[in-house]
């Protein structure tokens, strides 16, 4: 089981990852692997709530860098838009990739973590942070295999952060935001941007948007998932614009539209 093969995983990183792991609910379902990046102030147990929409899986968490931190202590050291923030994603993916043989890995994120699914594969899929990839052991062979799975895979982009301008734009300025803008920017990291990278990709997406979403707003919407449909062009691209319970909630219309992807791989 891919629990106890990751049970001695040695990170790279200066941070506990709190890595987690929750097996698949219904038998015979071990090969089947999500890897969880939950969103702003969150921590690795989104896993544990993933784990109860997808009982076909088996869910992979753990805690991005700024994980539970708010308010920030030192606004220099935030790691959103940057590439500290997206390599424990791409470490774990390799790892489980690795470690539990998967031919297919898929990917969850909600918000800021539906923004860092976002450039995880965008830096998969170009060369630019490649030294970074190197010093946590993931060379290009590994790149070509973690995009290989996750192409078999499926990626769930809950209520995804698109752009902090979006935020500023919708809620007022902030220190905290125009350092994590800036960071965005200068790392070409803005999902709204980065999302032209995948670009050659063949993926199984399903994006929700909440409308309206009272944490991002919609104002970005219809051109993220513009720029996403055209980049995976090769691929298919769901749509769910639910009006649920709120941005921070469970949200039916995309689990079902989720089901209704899965249907057609069986």
């Amino acid at each position: 089981m891919l629990k106890q093969t990751l049970s001695n995983l040695k990170s790279p990183f200066n941070y506990p990852l709190n890595l987690s792991v929750y097996p698949a609910q219904i038998e015979g379902n071990d090969g089947k692997v999500i890897l969880c990046l939950h969103g702003y102030a969150a921590n690795y147990q989104t896993g544990a709530v993933l784990s109860q929409n997808l009982p076909n899986f088996t869910v992979v968490s753990f805690d991005f860098p700024d994980a539970n931190i708010r308010p920030r202590r030192n606004l220099d050291e935030i790691s959103f838009g940057s590439i500290k923030e997206v390599l424990p994603a791409i470490f774990l993916a390799n790892e489980c990739i690795k470690r539990g043989k998967l031919d297919a890995l898929s990917i969850y994120g909600f918000s800021a973590g539906g923004a860092a699914a976002v450039n995880m594969l965008s830096v998969l899929n170009t060369s630019t942070y490649d030294k970074h990839l190197a010093e946590i052991g993931v060379g290009k062979e590994d790149k070509q295999k973690i995009l290989y799975a996750v192409q078999r895979g499926f990626v769930i982009l809950d209520c995804p952060l698109k752009s902090i301008e979006e935020i500023i734009d919708f809620s007022g300025n902030s220190p905290e935001l125009t350092i994590m803008a800036r960071k965005y920017s200068d790392n070409g990291f803005t999902p709204l941007n980065s999302v032209n990278n995948l670009k050659g990709l063949s993926l199984r997406i399903v994006v929700n948007f909440q409308n309206p979403d009272e944490a991002l707003s919609n104002r970005d919407d219809h051109i993220f998932l513009e720029r996403l449909r055209i980049a995976n062009s090769k691929g298919t691209t769901i749509s769910v614009q639910s009006r649920d319970r709120g941005h921070v909630s469970y949200h039916p219309a995309l689990w079902a539209a989720f089901k209704k992807l899965q249907g057609k791989d069986e």
